[in-house]
Parts: C-alpha cells; sequence; structure tokens
C-alpha cells in the first residue's frame, strides 16, 4: 500500500543496515512463519555501526521493463558472431513502425508505443497521462495537442535512433535477477516468466541471452543460457525476474541491478568468452586523522607531477 501498487511483486531490491541485494518471499515455514528478513553474508556492502536504523528502503520491484538494443551492445553482439543484417532489419521494423504511427495515428499503435517502448523513460509522469486520455477514449485526429505530442515522441525516438543506435527489441526484456530458493536448476539453467500484457505470464524456452550489466562493455558480460520450464510452484511464483541456479552466483555480477534478457533468435552469439577477472585490492589501510578534500587534491596533483613526462 505505500508503495503504490496494484499487485505483490515477486521480488524487491531493498537496502537495510549496509544490506543491499534481492529479497523474495520465501518458502521454508521456518522463516515465514517468524516473519523475518534473511540476508545472506554476500549481500553485506557497507559496516556501519555507529548508525544503525532499522529502516528498509525499497530500491526497485520486479516488473516488465522493455529491452532496448544500444551501440556498444550492438558492437558486442557483433564481435561474438552476430550477423550485422539482424540488426539492420531490426532497425528497419522500428523505423516503419515508428513512421506509420505518425501517418495513421492509430490509438492502439501510440498506446503499445507509450506502454512499452516510452513508459521506461525519464518522462513517465507526462506519458502516463497521455494514455489515461487515450484509453478514455479522446481521438488524436481531433485533439491537436496529443497529435503534436506524439509526433514530438516520434521525432526523439528518431533522434535516439541516430545518436545511440537505441532500437527496442520485442523479444527481450530488462529484468532483476534473483537465485533459485529451491535448488533444482542446474548450471546453465534460467527460468524467466514475463507478463507483458498483464494477463498471464508467458514462459520463455531455449537459449537467452543475459547480459549481466546494464552498461555492456566487455564480451565477458554476455551470458547465452536455457530457460527452461518451472518445475514446482515455488518457481512458478516468480514472475518478471530471471532467476538463476545457485552454482551460477559467482559469475552473475551485477545480482542486484536491472539485467537485459534476450530471445530473440538472431541475436544469440555462437561464441562465449570468459567474464573479466576483476582483482579484488588488498587490506584496508587506517590513516592517522581525518581526509579532507585538499588532501586528496595535493595527492593527485603530485601523482600527475611525477607519473607524466
Amino acid at each position: 500500500q505505500r508503495l503504490k501498487l496494484s499487485c505483490v511483486p515477486s521480488a524487491f531490491k531493498v537496502k537495510f543496515n549496509g544490506m543491499m541485494g534481492m529479497l523474495v518471499q520465501s518458502t521454508r515455514d521456518v522463516v515465514t512463519r517468524d516473519k523475518r528478513v534473511v540476508f545472506k553474508q554476500s549481500q553485506l556492502k557497507m559496516k556501519n555501526q555507529k548508525d544503525r536504523r532499522n529502516m528498509m528502503e525499497v530500491c526497485g520491484v520486479s516488473k516488465y521493463r522493455s529491452c532496448w538494443m544500444n551501440r556498444a551492445l550492438v558492437a558486442i553482439l557483433e564481435s561474438l558472431g552476430v550477423e550485422a543484417k539482424a540488426f539492420v532489419e531490426l532497425q528497419r521494423k522500428y523505423v516503419a513502425k515508428l513512421m506509420n504511427i505518425k501517418r495513421e495515428m492509430k490509438s492502439d499503435d501510440v498506446l503499445e508505443l507509450l506502454r512499452n517502448d516510452w513508459m521506461n523513460g525519464a518522462d513517465q509522469e507526462w506519458t502516463s497521462e497521455m494514455v489515461k486520455l487515450i484509453e478514455n477514449g479522446v481521438s488524436l485526429e481531433q485533439e491537436t495537442f496529443l497529435r503534436d505530442c506524439v509526433n514530438e515522441m516520434v521525432k526523439h525516438c528518431l533522434e535516439r535512433l541516430v545518436s545511440d543506435a537505441e532500437i527496442p527489441i520485442d523479444n527481450g526484456a530488462k529484468l532483476y535477477a534473483v537465485v533459485d530458493p529451491t535448488g533444482e536448476l542446474l548450471p546453465g539453467q534460467v527460468v524467466i516468466q514475463l507478463s507483458k500484457n498483464r494477463s498471464d505470464a508467458v514462459v520463455v524456452e531455449g537459449k537467452v541471452v543475459v547480459v549481466s550489466k546494464e552498461l555492456c562493455l566487455h564480451p565477458g558480460d554476455v551470458r547465452v543460457l536455457r530457460a527452461v520450464q518451472p518445475q514446482n510452484e515455488n518457481l512458478k511464483a516468480l514472475k518478471d525476474v530471471i532467476v538463476y541456479s545457485q552454482t551460477e552466483e559467482c559469475k552473475i555480477a551485477a545480482r542486484s541491478e536491472l539485467m537485459t534478457v534476450i530471445y530473440e533468435t538472431t541475436l544469440i552469439p555462437a561464441t562465449m568468452i570468459e567474464p573479466m577477472e576483476v582483482v579484488r585490492c588488498g587490506d584496508r589501510v587506517r590513516l592517522d586523522g581525518d581526509v579532507d578534500r585538499m588532501d586528496v587534491l595535493s595527492e593527485y596533483f603530485v601523482n600527475v607531477l611525477c607519473t607524466s613526462d
């Protein structure tokens, strides 16, 4: 009720006393009976003993989010063996769709663009009002202001296509990732159920591309996994998330961030590269006193003078 949600999501991204990660409803009676929140040690991001407020912050919830291609992802998928004509075909269909909306001004096409493509952007407030007006019967042919808004939206979509190669992928989504609570999924298997059209969830099967970082900059961020049918009621209850095997936990870096999931057959790469190895820093060094801004600036300029030619 506080989050003003119409239904209870399958997962929540939360922060609590230095902990951060995904929370799902447990299937264990010993936990659900006592209504406790259980965190893993790996979810401890920051130790802060001085200011411990027993207040949980909800940073995000599981829901269907439309998937977009960008220039960095195009370059990496092409380097992994995806043919260039697959991206050209997606671009051609997207441009034809936008031109048809601009020419015909059909309410169903405009609503689809608003809900699936535009509602995930920064201007969600005014687009939601447009959706309400169109759903209540306001004609796009007679209402000049709404027609101008749609034309401006089409123009902006074309500008993003030219500048950043942003192309929507119908067979894809951006989802939070959660670990399999039952432990039944095998390595390389995932469960994906999408409630794209606000009806019964669509179960994705077959090979899927999982991009484990929102900004994909390394070919190792792209993994090809196999989506399978949920085999029990506990897995069937997890919708609009990607449920991965417990053995895959170490290979998926951004577990509490949005991941790009693509099940378009033409975009499945033929090869994979091992994820980039991140070397962790050594033990932290305790300083004698506080560090202010001038200390950081002076150290930076001294390092530049010592290392520059």
